[in-house]
């Protein structure tokens, strides 16, 4: 009976964990798609010239880490800079459990607690957005477009609009 009980115990931790980590899936590939969305967007409102410093391992070892015209590219070539482009973000701004620093991991095992590394992802994805936004928008106006330029402030105030929010429930709650 107890190795009865145990495999169903079993079973249902793996069922649950299969289906949190789907749900966290079907929010990146959303996110992907939305991103590469507003990138596809910002290549086509460019007709002259569209500069992106690459952040994708990728991108940078076949482009160097110099900004890249991908006006200048053939068409294929830029679509798949702008998708590896595009996934980076996701991975920079969305918590991603395999990101974790090796010594927040470590901090798991020692009497501090288990539940370090969903802060430490936070930190880290606070600390991408704010810097991506920052970059889209002195992109957007060095190179004059305009869809870039929203995209950083809208990432910008999206993140400071929630961050208010937190703070403004977490104020309310103790008066």
């Amino acid at each position: 009976v107890r190795k009865g009980l145990q495999y169903a115990q079993d079973t249902q931790n793996r069922f649950s964990g299969k289906l949190y980590q789907g749900s966290d899936d079907v929010w990146k590939i959303y996110s992907y798609e939305m991103e590469l969305g507003r990138l596809r967007k910002a290549f086509d409102n460019s007709p002259e010239s569209f500069v992106v410093k690459p952040t994708d391992a990728q991108n940078v070892l076949r482009f160097g880490a110099e900004p890249v015209d991908l006006r200048a590219l053939d068409e294929e070539m830029a679509f798949e800079f702008l998708k590896r482009e595009s996934a980076e973000i996701v991975k920079d701004t969305m918590p991603n459990y395999d990101r974790v620093f090796k010594g927040v991991k470590a901090l798991r095992e020692m009497p501090v607690g288990n539940f370090v590394s969903f802060p430490a992802e936070i930190m880290r994805t606070s600390v991408n957005i704010i810097k991506r936004g920052i970059d889209e928008g002195v992109e957007g106006i060095t190179t004059g477009n305009a869809t870039l330029f929203r995209r950083g402030a809208q990432r910008l105030a999206g993140f400071g609009t929630l961050n208010a929010g937190w703070f403004a429930i977490g104020h309310a709650g103790h008066n």
